[in-house]
């Protein structure tokens, strides 16, 4: 099942380390195994949607009253003239409970008709408001966009919808603002946004949203923070109880190699009927040069990375929440048992040495996380068919001298990575010398921010203030539901539109895009930080991917030292890939392409390897552990031994 597919994927992996990559073989087995998963979770799903196309019997919901009476398409999806219809079922929180009542922001794809600029929505012959955005032109005149609309699910009912072409009415009025009766957000060029009210209240102000990268230029990481904002136009999206902002962050770093930029772009949606914000993220960070190897004994087959990233911070908050140490800040969340608890930030009471922490709440956690002084709180919720995490959301804690008994300040980090100093436990009688020892030896606490050098990440977050120190039930069902969003059956498509569930709308957008950008490439960049590694009788191969090019596969090619001609093999698009087979002692040379359609890149350097048994990597030394603990441990050690011998000859006499 795909349930069990996780499990085994869970025990695959080095969760809940910070580190780039240890292990490159554990993690293609990690990515094969929940890759099974997710299949196995697609196609029971669309099992199940066609059992509700059929009207069997078994299904995982109920039935809308009269849909008994309704036709029923046997194969799963057809087409009537230019509507869609479908149906709209509440998701269960957890495997065994039942679904939840919510207020929901529903997003779903849509393909229109060429000439088709806008859509009515019904729900049982009734009007609901709806929007259409993120509008893309396909090839063949068709476009994609995405239908956005709230609806209350009930645990017992589904809704059937029909959507029909209209006249559109695009906006195309910039705003600087969003509010509604519960929430006013002010955006700036200058710092981003310059305020976030609820009921009136400050929650965020203009440090509100703070992105940064933190990278080691020298001995010590470099802070690089926003030095850019820009508010982006939103062109030909049709509002209707909905309103929306685009906004970008620059981040430039200086690196050794010159100056490379991460972007960082945010799309707000508040809806008139909501008391929460929704904020779509895309993370763009720079790709800088990889030729730095991990040498540890986990790591066999190593992979070219630039090592002098630190941290990273897409989306870093910090909530306008003020509390005293002596009444610390408390957060919220919930597990996967569906139980919500929280724990306070009193860290210090126990050691005061650990009053401020670098990067904490990486505990599991389900779908959203809360932080409160008392009388108002911040709740950030994570969407899966986005991007999730069992720990998504990293903090940071920050003491001020400014009264008498100090004063929390709070950093959250969604889908980010912190790093820093470990929790001190010298209130347990530690001296420090095993933490020294993990950081120096141990890859498992090294920075992670190499992890993300030259990646693109998405991920849907929720924003939600409230008051009080609990996030009230209806709003923690609201989170729920914005991280397993409803399931959609289609039961009818316009002509040329074979969709049964929402995935089929958008692989054939993504397909369509896919085709107008292969169309578009002139030039196909070559794959770089090409590393091959021995093993017995074979070879891995590893690189890195040409960014923003749509493709199609590679051609490896390989030839014995002093040969001529080279044996090639195309492969499907991949970042590793093994050749089998090969003589032990024998050197052979390896290169590489990138294949976009008929268009291939240079092909990379040749890079000789000669395949035979590797061994473990051990501890070569003590360069990395600090002098003062290298010091501390000589002197433990003496002390020991001396100890050792005075009791030896106390027993013996002698």
């Amino acid at each position: 099942s795909s349930f069990f597919q996780r499990l085994i994927g869970l025990s695959t992996t080095h969760f809940g380390m910070s580190t780039p990559e240890i292990n490159e073989e554990r993690q293609a087995r990690a990515a094969e195994i929940l890759g099974r998963a997710l299949r196995l979770a697609q196609e029971a799903e669309r099992k199940a949607a066609k059992a509700i196309i059929a009207g069997m019997p078994g299904l995982p919901g109920p039935l809308p009253s009269g849909a008994g009476d309704t036709p029923r398409r046997a194969r799963g999806y057809s087409t009537i003239g230019s509507d869609y219809e479908f149906e709209l079922y509440p998701t269960p929180p957890a495997r065994e409970a039942d679904p939840l009542p919510a207020r929901v922001a529903v997003r779903l794809p849509l393909i229109l008709p060429a000439g088709v600029e806008g859509v009515t929505l019904e729900a049982n012959e009734k009007a609901v408001r709806a929007a259409l955005t993120d509008w893309v032109q396909l090839p063949d005149g068709r476009k994609g966009c995405a239908l956005r609309f709230v609806t209350k699910t009930e645990p017992a009912s589904v809704k059937r919808y029909q959507v029909r072409p209209a006249e559109g009415s695009a906006s195309s009025i910039p705003v600087r603002q969003l509010q509604n009766e519960w929430l006013d957000l002010a955006f700036s060029e200058q710092t981003g946004i310059q305020s976030f009210r609820y009921l009136g209240e400050e929650f965020g102000g203009t440090d509100f949203l703070d992105p940064f990268v933190s990278y080691r230029t020298k001995r010590k990481p470099v802070v690089y923070p926003a030095a850019h904002w820009e508010l982006l136009p939103l062109t030909d999206e049709c509002w209707e109880g909905v309103s929306r902002v685009r906004l970008r962050a620059e981040v430039p770093m200086d690196t050794p190699f010159g100056e490379y930029t991460s972007q960082f772009t945010y799309t707000f949606s508040l809806f008139e009927e909501l008391p929460h914000l929704y904020v779509d993220v895309e993370a763009r960070y720079a790709a800088t040069p990889c030729t730095e190897t991990i040498h540890n004994m986990t790591q066999k087959l190593r992979r070219l990375m630039d090592l002098r990233w630190v941290e990273v911070a897409p989306f870093q908050l910090q909530p306008a929440l003020k509390a005293p140490a002596g009444r610390p800040l408390r957060v919220w969340k919930h597990n996967y048992l569906g139980i919500t608890s929280y724990y306070d930030l009193d860290y210090g009471r126990v050691n005061p040495r650990n009053r401020e922490l670098d990067s904490f709440n990486h505990q599991v956690t389900a779908g959203w996380v809360a932080v409160s002084d008392g009388r108002h709180g911040l709740l950030l919720g994570e969407n899966a068919e986005w991007l999730a995490s069992m720990a998504f959301c990293p903090m940071r804690l920050r003491e001020r001298p400014s009264r008498e008994d100090g004063q929390q300040s709070l950093w959250l980090n969604p889908f980010g990575s912190y790093y820093g100093k470990q929790l001190d436990y010298s209130h347990l009688g530690a001296k420090g010398i095993g933490a020294d020892f993990l950081l120096a030896f141990s890859g498992a606490l090294k920075p992670n921010g190499p992890s993300y050098n030259g990646q693109t990440l998405r991920f849907s977050l929720l924003l939600a203030p409230y008051l009080g120190d609990e996030p009230p039930a209806a709003l923690q069902n609201e989170a729920a539901a914005h991280f397993y969003p409803p399931g959609i059956v289609f039961h009818a498509s316009p002509e040329g539109v074979d969709a049964l569930l929402p995935t089929d709308i958008q692989d054939e957008i993504a397909s369509g895009m896919r085709q107008a950008a292969i169309a578009g490439i002139d030039s196909v960049p070559t794959p770089t930080a090409f590393l091959v590694n021995p093993s017995q009788g074979q070879v891995d191969l590893v690189w890195e991917p040409p960014r923003d090019v749509p493709l199609s596969g590679y051609e490896v090619a390989w030839r014995a030292n002093g040969e001529t001609e080279w044996q090639v093999e195309p492969i499907p698009p991949a970042s590793r890939h093994t050749i089998p087979n090969l003589q032990d002692g024998k050197t052979y040379l390896f290169k590489l392409r990138a294949a976009c359609g008929s268009n291939y890149s240079a092909w990379t350097g040749e890079t000789a390897c000669t395949p035979g048994a590797v061994s473990g990597s051990g501890l070569s030394g003590f360069s990395g552990l600090p002098w003062r603990s290298l010091l501390r441990l000589v002197t433990a050690s003496l002390v020991s031994v001396v100890r050792a011998w005075l009791g030896y000859r106390r027993n013996t006499g002698e």
